[in-house]
């Protein structure tokens, strides 16, 4: 059902009514505007608006609204948008006269009171203007008030096979590319857990989640007619489609009526609960829940559904389909499975299979809708079945996009029934940005927050995890908790869905392509450029049509180096502008004139330093100012924005400083600050801001950088940063200067200003870089300080000789130490204080460029720290033993430590990596009993006796690059067991192990740069594993084999061995019995 007004507009009612109007008249009391009276007419025909809104809704009847009423209906969105916009200036002006007065320029009273008249004159103008055109919307209202109440025609939509109430488990005859999916499924399926674990729930489930359309009810169907769940392995085996009601009863009748076979009458939730409980008692069931959308946070569904299932025998099992991401509370124990879209091949093959009567005349109408449907199943076969039974022709091509306008509101209509309402305004803002766009959660909150579309922070999180959970939003990459900026992309289906929900207010304009997309009724847009496009300069003049815009967000415009002059005259209602990505060093001083702006980004950009004016944008909110690393100055004037909540200044390259050498004066003012990334301090501190203005911020969260700290002589500074009681900030870095010139010698005034750093126990990462103190404050050792530290990163601490005892702290995971001149001997002190220590949480260690460090020595078991995994030492070169067991070790890199003098037994090993260190591996090879892969790079020589390799039958992968060699290997030099071989860049190297063909688990063989090389060994026929060889830049290279290849083999690579393509050439009887033979990366026949 199309909406009476604009989801975006109807927002703005609601913050118009509840927080501006009220506080707009409040301050008029207080100011000499004589505003009141025509400021509360206004709010009165605005609560009229949203009463008329909300009762017709209740009445309506008509799906499509008609046009006239359409027009009338975006005259009213107008109005309320003049409205918006005329109380913006006004709560402006009560902003600028308030700094103002602030300033203490009471004796500019002459030029103010000017400039408030003219203000005075022109918002009572504009006011009268909004009230006449509320007089004709009122005139007409009846009308098309009357038109809305009728009862209309039913809307065509189009049919995906899911509009009926009920669902089967009857399988359809053929199902393309789900093979690896039902494996998967049926794999959770068949886990058993023991009847004595009391503490596991009796049934298991196993959720099947993922985007509308996608397949879930299909692979459910698979999973339920498969002859390896047989009927025999449950008393119960029944398939259920749930109700979208949130009553748990609806959900009982379903479940009654596919275990009886019976129409289920209305009954009591008791009654219904237990003549199932008496159904199912003491038996192993299996159901299908398909299409289950009842939120998690439904407390008493789901434990009304607990309770039932729990009456049932051990191993029952439910498999759910749904969308959403986490269906039942956090308190179940749930297996999520994701089902992903379709590779494009297998969606060729079910278009073919789906298409019925006449095919398309044209071949390139099947590779357009197939590509258009993005993978998804239901429309590759929704499009297949109606198009084939079309007109051929262009009859075709023409109903191609009236098939996608009728899929999209297929899904809008779905995804409106579980979407609130104020959660698909988030939605719908999405639909500015193109598809598949790179989208960041942070970044998106603040255009909501900007656009008031949600009224804070933790209400954008709320909708955007919504959004999120029910697979509306999809992750770019796997997510990982030190990255703050975790990437999410839309599919094509759910953003056109989204951008049909915008209702033409949204629109990502493509190098002029969409340009007909833009109307006076555009309010959002995001401009997307040509990154091959060399232009300086960007004209916006076809942007400039949609005259109300409040979005504009640029991408793709890497070469602007300008902002367009006409922007700020022409786009004065601007609340979020994203300059993000170009080419641009300054900003125009106009800039300061887009009064309306909440969102300035400037991030990635050239940028040398803001203009003054800057400071005159009394409601900005976000201000991005991410790697710009040229950056060197903030406005003086930025104390005057005390609205603004972001303040990103983050910079990702740890190589690059950045310009910035102070913070300006009044940071302390900025109290509503919730992120600040850095801080820079300065040696100033009368002319620039002081490290104690961060005493107010106490809302500061996220990641705060605070640099130069070489800057601050007096701990009592640091101390009243008051960071001990910043409760919010999750990772903090105090840096001190490496590059600041000659000696510091205040090895005392650092130690006490580190001292006075103490962080507040929430934290979960610690960095401290280029400390040069002699000794690290007591609080880092502390489990009451670092209750919670998951990470500590200690860089370029040059001067410290003992490294800090952090051995007792509990969650500690991820330790990082490098550049650590100083350091000679770790010892148990670092591992713990008295008995409570060992690193219990510790997983991943990592020691680099520490010269001087010669010992890691353990004197007893007690720190034997119990969960590393993962351990790195690079450029250690001092560093002679380690004398630690390691139980749990599983992954070691080690590099330039030529003075090891070899491992100890490390049972749980399994992953080994030696690049440029000495021959003590050669010694060690019989301690690594477990290992599966290993790595030897740019290691010295190998002289007589070699040592053979071939006892470590546990070894898969051997990678040998670039170590010195003789002329020829030992035949049983290779591990046994060897499944990946790849050797590489082996000067001296004539021959592989002639005992190569021994090893018949090989699978793939790689030999690249070996100069001198003219034989693989030879028996070449007898390695029936083999399934592809790459050889390159082997230039000796004459012959592959002398007797036939394996029979198995798939694949054969050959670059830049001219004698080798010849031996092909000449033999290529048998070569070509492999499937694929590239020369050069291309494919080539005899």
């Amino acid at each position: 059902m199309d909406p009476l007004l604009s989801i975006f507009v109807r927002a703005f009612i609601e913050v118009l009514i509840e927080k501006l109007l009220p506080l707009v008249l409040e301050e008029l009391k207080n100011q000499d505007l004589d505003l009141e009276n025509e400021v509360d007419e206004l709010l009165r025909f605005l609560l009229s608006i949203k009463a008329m809104v909300e009762g017709i809704e209740l009445e309506r009847r008509q799906e499509e609204i008609p046009g006239a009423t359409k027009t009338w209906l975006h005259l009213v969105e107008k109005v309320v948008y003049d409205a918006n916009d005329l109380l913006d200036e006004i709560a402006y002006e009560i902003q600028r006269v308030n700094h103002v007065h602030f300033s203490g320029l009471r004796q500019q009273l002459s030029i103010l009171s000017i400039r408030r008249e003219n203000f005075k004159r022109k918002a009572s103008n504009s006011l009268r203007g909004i009230m006449t055109k509320r007089d004709g919307i009122t005139g007409d209202s009846q009308t098309h008030l009357n038109s809305l109440r009728r009862a209309g025609l039913r809307n065509e939509y189009w049919d995906w096979g899911e509009n009926s109430l009920q669902t089967d488990c009857f399988l359809p005859e053929r199902v393309f590319g789900r093979s690896d999916d039902l494996k998967a499924i049926l794999n959770l399926m068949s886990v058993e857990h023991s009847s004595t674990d009391l503490n596991r729930p009796k049934f298991d489930v196993i959720s099947i989640h993922g985007m509308a359309g996608v397949g879930k009810t299909t692979l459910a169907k698979m999973v339920f007619n498969d002859e390896r769940v047989p009927a025999n392995r449950f008393h119960v085996k029944k398939w259920v489609h749930t109700p979208r009601n949130s009553d748990v009863r609806k959900l009982f009748y379903s479940m009654m009526e596919s275990l009886t076979g019976n129409t289920c009458q209305p009954l009591v939730l008791n009654t219904i609960q237990e003549q199932l409980r008496n159904l199912l008692r003491e038996k192993k069931y299996l159901f299908v829940l398909d299409d289950m959308s009842i939120d998690q946070n439904n407390q008493n569904y789901w434990e009304s559904l607990k309770g039932l299932l729990s009456v049932g025998a051990y191993g029952s099992k439910v498999l759910v389909t749904t969308r959403c991401r986490s269906i039942a509370p956090l308190t179940w124990d749930v297996v999520c499975y994701q089902l992903n879209t379709l590779p494009h091949a297998d969606c060729r093959e079910l278009y073919k299979a789906s298409s019925v009567g006449v095919h398309p005349a044209d071949p390139r109408l099947k590779d357009r809708i197939v590509e258009k449907c993005r993978g998804l199943p239901m429309a590759v076969k929704s499009f297949s079945s109606s198009l084939s039974v079309k007109a051929e022709g262009h009859d075709q091509w023409d109903n191609i996009n009236s098939l996608e306008d009728k899929a999209s509101k297929h899904i809008h209509r779905e995804i409106s029934k579980t979407i609130p309402t104020h959660t698909r305004r988030c939605f719908a803002y999405c639909s500015t940005f193109p598809p598949g766009f790179h989208l960041k959660k942070e970044m998106l909150i603040q255009l909501w927050m900007a656009q008031d579309i949600v009224s804070s922070e933790k209400a954008g999180c709320d909708a955007f995890d919504y959004i999120f959970n029910w697979s509306l939003f999809d992750y770019l990459q796997d997510f990982d908790y030190r990255k703050t900026q975790q990437t999410y992309v839309m599919h094509h289906w759910i953003h056109s869905t989204a951008l049909l929900m915008a209702d033409g207010e949204c629109c990502a304009v493509d190098q002029g392509n969409n340009i007909r997309n833009l109307s006076s009724r555009t309010r959002h847009v995001s401009l997307v450029g040509n990154p091959n496009n060399m232009m300086s300069t960007v004209d916006l003049s076809s942007v400039y049509v949609a005259k109300g815009l409040y979005s504009l967000l640029l991408i793709s415009y890497q070469h602007m180096n300008k902002v367009p002059d006409d922007l700020v005259m022409k786009l004065p209602w601007l609340r979020s502008l994203d300059l993000s990505n170009t080419n641009i060093e300054e900003l125009p001083e106009s800039i300061g004139r887009l009064k309306h702006l909440r969102y300035l980004a400037l991030r990635n950009t050239r940028i040398k330093k803001l203009p003054d004016s800057v400071g005159e944008l009394y409601f900005l909110q976000t201000l991005g100012l991410a790697n710009c690393y040229e950056l060197t100055k903030l406005p003086s004037s930025l104390k005057n924005l005390d609205k603004l909540i972001y303040l990103d200044l983050q910079l990702d390259d740890d190589s690059q400083p950045g310009a910035l050498r102070f913070m300006p004066r009044g940071m302390s003012k900025l109290k509503g600050l919730r992120t600040l990334s850095r801080f820079v301090a300065s040696r100033q501190r009368k002319k620039h801001c002081r490290v104690s203005e961060l005493e107010t911020l106490s809302d500061l969260h996220g990641d705060l950088c605070i640099s130069n700290l070489d800057c601050v002589g007096d701990p009592h500074e640091a101390q009243l940063a008051n960071l001990k009681n910043k409760s919010f900030l999750k990772v903090l870095e105090l840096q001190w200067s490496t590059t600041t010139l000659g000696p510091r010698n205040r090895a005392g005034v650092e130690a006490s200003v580190l001292e006075q750093l103490r962080p507040h126990p929430n934290l979960k990462e610690l960095r401290i870089k280029g400390y040069a103190g002699d000794s690290f404050p007591a609080w880092m050792a502390s489990p009451s300080t670092f209750s919670n530290i998951v990470t500590v990163k200690l860089i370029d601490c040059k001067t410290c000789a003992q490294l800090p005892p952090l051995g007792h702290l509990p969650a500690l995971q991820h330790l990082i130490i490098k550049g650590m001149d100083s350091v000679q001997t770790i010892d148990c002190s670092f591992c713990r204080q008295g008995e409570t220590g060992r690193f219990p949480s510790l997983t991943k260690m990592h020691l680099e460029n520490m010269p001087n460090l010669e010992e890691w020595i353990s004197q007893d078991d007690t720190c034997n720290l119990p969960r590393l995994r993962e351990l790195i030492i690079r450029k250690c070169n001092n560093l002679k033993q380690i004398s630690h067991s390691l139980q749990s070790l599983t992954k070691l890199e080690i590099l330039q430590c030529s003075e090891l003098r070899g491992l100890r037994r490390f049972p749980s090993l399994r992953s080994l990596d030696v690049r440029e260190s000495g021959p003590w591996i050669w010694r060690s090879l019989n301690c690594l009993s477990s290992l599966t892969s290993m790595t030897l790079t740019h290691l010295p020589i190998l002289v007589a006796p070699i040592v053979a390799m071939q006892p470590l039958i546990t070894v898969r992968r051997f990678e040998f690059v670039s170590c010195g060699t003789p002329e020829y290997l030992p035949d049983n030099w290779l591990p046994n067991g060897l499944t990946h071989l790849l050797i590489k860049h082996c000067p001296n190297l004539r021959a592989l192990p002639r005992g190569l063909h021994n090893h018949q688990t090989l699978v793939d063989l790689k030999v690249q740069d070996c100069e001198k090389l003219e034989s693989l060994g030879g028996g070449m026929r007898y390695l029936v594993s083999l399934q592809s060889i790459h050889l390159s830049d082997c230039p000796l290279l004459s012959c592959l084999s002398r007797n036939g290849l394996p029979a198995g083999l798939q694949l054969l690579s050959v670059d830049r061995c001219p004698k080798l393509i010849h031996w092909i050439q000449d033999n290529w009887s048998w070569v070509a019995q492999v499937p694929s033979v590239l020369k050069n990366g291309d494919q080539i026949r005899g």
